[in-house]
């Protein structure tokens, strides 16, 4: 999500509630935030399908979930990118150049 959004831009995301009481991906953010990554700004509990009469519907009950707004605080996308990454930029850059060059 970091590597879409600019540096000073907001990550939104939401998650239903975890039943065993923590998100998978807990320790993935404080480490972001510990990094200086991202800045929580704002977090709020509510519920999903809230407006359904009956208790389920098929899939759709009635859903405990939390909304989560991260500031973004990382200067530069290149410095995240791994080497793999960065070979497969290239070969698409040198591509894209050599067939923009064929085209003319």
């Amino acid at each position: 999500m970091l590597l879409s959004c600019k540096k000073g831009g907001y990550v939104v995301f939401a998650a239903r509630y975890s039943m065993m009481g923590k998100y998978w991906y807990d320790n993935i953010i404080k480490e972001m935030q510990e990094q200086g990554r991202w800045t929580l700004v704002a977090t709020e509990t509510f519920f999903k399908y809230d407006k359904i009469p009956e208790i389920s519907h098929g899939r759709y009950s009635k859903t405990p979930c939390k909304v989560f707004v991260f500031k973004n605080g990382q200067d530069e996308i290149n410095t995240y990118v791994n080497k793999f990454n960065l070979k497969m930029k290239q070969f698409l850059l040198n591509k894209f150049r050599t067939d923009s060059c064929e085209r003319r």
